[in-house]
């Protein structure tokens, strides 16, 4: 799969997702990982932008530790549906 196809199946048109994935593989190697672990946990669209951008607060180490921590569970898939579903998400890790 090449990189305009990731955008767009990472970022499902969401705006702010777009800008996100876009910079993040500009700026970082080794996504894949990463990309796999979003994808199973359905952390896709306005899903992403808010894991990267409230939870996370566009720090790109604190989001590789929380999507790592997602991967080996010490983040549960209730912990991240309630996180992204809330008005107010707060940080996973």
């Amino acid at each position: 799969m090449n990189n305009k196809s990731m955008v767009e199946m990472l970022a499902q048109g969401n705006p702010g997702a777009i800008t996100f994935v876009k910079n993040w593989f500009a700026e970082h190697e080794n996504v894949q990982e990463y990309i796999d672990t979003l994808k199973q946990y359905n952390i896709v669209g306005s899903r992403l932008y808010i894991l990267w951008n409230d939870c996370c607060g566009r720090d790109y180490d604190v989001f590789f530790k929380t999507v790592k921590a997602i991967k080996v569970g010490i983040v549960d898939k209730k912990e991240i549906d309630a996180c992204l579903a809330d008005v107010r998400p707060w940080r996973l890790i």
